[in-house]
Order: structure tokens, then sequence, then C-alpha cells
């Protein structure tokens, strides 16, 4: 997650833009835009690594907003790399397998954040690379293609925060091997449980034709892999659908169990809200009694997010308010369960309360939502913490630091947000929650006693339903 990086951006987000304004005014964009040199090169397995410079980009975004796919000058520079496989890509990878990798790297005198994307020639983006981060001094990004398509792809170097022009340079390299073969496991003992990998496949290219890729979703810019980071996961009780959300992903997955093993059927249901992000996270209430299950879809942008809603498994989608206010920069979180004694009277009957909760500069906060997380309350102050040396620390008894984990609500209405660094009464570092007993008008923290702090700020507490564990017996995770 960009997490703590990105609360550090905002004390200088305002003099870059600033800085950039004041570029584009003194040095248009035409002035300093030129293709990458040279413009165009031909990669194969047997060419050897290959190697190019990208002109000065500056200016950004700060957010992926797609700026790489229209490459404007000033802001993106292109090469057209073509890439060419022993045999085409259907069938070579039937046996084989390959890597495209890329070296993406620059120097700057200001803190700058360039990203390096490639466009395969279905249109797939992959990117940005990885660190993807703020640096002064030496920059690096590396991105790796597993598997690519023949045919031209679009390597674009893009500002996303970069307050004066700044040129890169890439080393990309083209390594095929052999498709590994993986044994087959031993049986398993008659009665024990067992765990299937259902991975998404791409997004349908050509003539290809569902269940065997995904069908994008209209405005989709995803890799065919469909990579992206932080996945949360949720189920429909009453469907039997299951979600993944990751990135600005939304996708759906139908299991039949009526064959053994059971089969997967991928599709990408992302909200036409659900654009731009810099956290995503999902949840699925399962309190809409009488009918589907409430899917959530949230992405963060700066002090609110892209927050909505379907009823029906993501085929519609409705917007929200986001959350309410104040809210935090960083680490959102949804969550939502049954009223604490006494329940408020709602304005929709909508039977439990959402909550949305996040991490600011030195203080988290959960605001609540009484029409089913359409518009929300005012946000509440959960606990404080200080910055210091380049952490997140508690300041006092009955505070956290570090990052908090996500919202969960009992089924008694008490409501918890986890958090692996908090002072007990004698200032010691310990697991702890913020709870709040009244719905979220007010928040205590309490600490696990002679509980130890490993790694301050983990996120830990999973999604658990209310429902009864032996009603259920498909147990879901998720990794990306």
């Amino acid at each position: 997650m960009r997490g703590i990086r990105f609360c550090l951006w905002i004390s200088f987000v305002v003099l870059l833009f600033a800085s950039a304004a004041v570029l584009l005014v003194t040095d248009p964009p035409r002035a300093w835009a030129q293709l990458g040199t040279p413009p165009s090169s031909t990669i194969s397995s047997s060419s050897g690594p290959l190697a190019w410079d990208f002109g000065p980009v500056g200016g950004g975004t700060v957010i992926n907003v797609g700026i790489q796919d229209i490459c404007p000058p000033g802001l993106c520079d292109d090469h057209d790399l073509t890439v060419v496989l022993p045999a085409p890509a259907a069938t070579f990878y039937q046996t084989m397998t390959a890597k495209l990798t890329f070296q993406y790297t620059w120097t700057s005198t200001l803190p700058t954040d360039l990203d390096i994307f490639a466009i395969s020639p279905s249109g797939a983006d992959h990117g940005p690379g990885s660190p993807d981060n703020t640096s002064t001094g030496p920059g690096q990004e590396n991105l790796t293609v597993t598997d690519p398509i023949d045919g031209l792809w679009h390597i674009r170097s893009v500002a996303s925060l970069a307050p004066v022009p700044t040129a890169a340079h890439v080393a990309v390299t083209l390594m095929i091997a052999p498709r590994p073969t993986a044994p087959m496991p031993p049986p398993a003992a008659p009665g024990a449980p067992t765990f299937i990998n259902y991975p998404a496949p791409d997004d349908c290219t050509g003539t290809q034709q569902p269940p065997s890729c995904i069908q994008p979703s209209t405005g989709s810019t995803t890799a065919g892999e469909h990579g992206a980071g932080e996945p949360s996961i949720g189920v429909d009780w009453n469907t039997g659908k299951a979600f993944i959300e990751a990135g600005n992903h939304t996708l759906r997955v139908t299991f039949d169990d009526s064959v053994n093993p059971a089969t997967a059927f991928w599709e990408d249901q992302r909200s036409l809200f659900a654009r731009v992000s810099l956290d995503p996270i999902m949840f699925v209430d399962d309190g809409h009694f009488g009918g589907p299950n409430r899917l959530f879809s949230s992405q963060l942008i700066l002090v609110t997010s892209e927050l909505s809603f379907s009823d029906d498994d993501g085929n519609t989608w409705l917007p929200t308010q986001g959350s309410g206010q104040p809210a935090g920069v960083d680490h959102q979180t949804v969550g939502g369960g049954p009223y604490a004694f006494p329940a408020p009277l709602t304005p929709t009957g909508y039977p439990h309360g959402i909550y949305y909760c996040s991490q600011d500069i030195v203080t988290a906060f959960c605001s609540r939502s009484d029409d089913g997380g359409t518009t929300f309350g005012p946000g509440v102050p959960i606990y404080t913490f200080a910055h210091v040396n380049g952490a997140d620390v508690p300041i006092a008894p009955g505070t956290c630091g570090g990052l908090h984990g996500h919202v969960r609500v009992s089924p008694d209405g008490t409501v918890y947000v986890p958090n692996e660094n908090c002072f007990d009464a004698n200032s010691l570092s310990r697991p702890g929650v913020a709870v709040s007993t009244d719905s979220g008008l007010s928040w205590v923290v309490r600490t696990v006693p002679d509980g130890k702090s490993i790694s301050p700020g983990t996120e830990s507490v999973p999604a658990r339903t209310r429902r009864s564990q032996k009603e259920r017996t498909t147990p879901y995770t998720s990794g990306m």
C-alpha cells in the first residue's frame, strides 16, 4: 500500500504542484518533450539486453488517472518496443515461459516519483514498477511482465510527481525458459479439508471468450493478469458469489460445486465510480435482510474515498458521500454490523451501521452511516499519535501508533479497530483495539495484558461473518 509514504507526500504536494505550475509557465511542455533515444527497438530471446533513454518528463497527477494511455507531451515519453518470440504466444506458452524485465532509473535533486508503464499490443496496462515511491537523488522502479505477448509494446515514462523535468534510463531483458511442471500432490486423506487455487485468467483479447479469460469492464486499464496490490475478499452468502478487490478491480467469482473439484467463472464487475485508487478496500455486509448482501467498493482519494455499493453482486453500483469528515489521508477501512443497544432510528430502515475509518497525520477517525453507506455522520477521533523519526508512535496511555487494522462489528454492536502498537496504563507498548460500545459515538483504547508488540503497525483481524462457522464449509483466502 502507499500507506505511510502517502502521508509523507502530503507535506510537500503543494510545493511540488507549485513548482510544476511555474515550470509549465516558464518552460511549456512542447519545449522539453522528446521521444526516447532511440525511439524504437526490437527485443527477442537471442537479441540480448537492450537500453535506451527517455526524454525529460515533469509535473504530474499524483494519482494514476491514465496519463500513460494517452501519453501527452511533457507528462509522458514513449518508446516503441517490438517483442519477438520464437513462436506465436498462443503456441509458445504451452510449453515455455518468458519474463520481460525493465530496470528504470533516474536522478533528481528534488523529491520525484517517475513511473514506468508497458502497454501491450492488446492495450492492457502493466505498471507502475516497484517500488512505486518518491525519492531524492537516485530513483528506480523495476517492472516485470510474465509471458508477454508478441508484437508492438508502448513503453512509457510518466511523471507522477516531478517538480522539474527529469530524464530516465531503461535496461530491458527478455528471458525464456521451459515451463515448469508441478508434481502431483499426494492424495488427501479421506475427509481431510483441502484447498484449491483459482487464479484469475487474463483479460480477453481478439477472439477469446470467457470462461478462459475475463471480459474487461468499460474503461478497464488493468494488466492482463489482474495483478494489483492490497487484496481484500468478500462473499455474498445469499448467492454464494465471492469477490476480490485489488487496485480498482472488483472481480466476481461464481463457483460450480456440482462438480469435483469445483470450477470458477470470473467476471470483471468493477464500479464505474472506482476509477482511481490510492488504497482499495472491499466489504460485504450480510445485514441486508430479505435481499442481497450489500457490496462496498472503496478507493482512497486524499481525505475521502470513492465509495460505492451494489445490492446485486456488482451488476449495478450507486455512489455515496465517500466518508464522514474529518477523515484521514491513508489506510481507509469499511465495515458494518448491528447497532449497540439502544439502536438509533434510521432514515431508511437499513438494519446495520456502516463505518468508515481512516488515518490522518496525527489522528485516526471513524464515521458512521445510518442509511446503508450512502451518507455519513462526522468523523470521531478514535486515538491520536505522533510522528517521530519517520515512525508513527503512541504518545500516552490509551493511544496507538502505526497503521490500524480493519474495523469490525460484533453481534452485540461493539465496534473494534485493532492496532498492534498501543500504550497501556504504564506506557508499555501492547497489542490493542480502539473500542466503541455506543455505535461509534465515543472510543476507548484497550490493550492486551502482557501482550508484546513485535512489529508495531501490523494490520490484523480478518473479516468474519456473524453466522456460525458450522453453517458454511467453503473457506476463502486471497493473494496477490
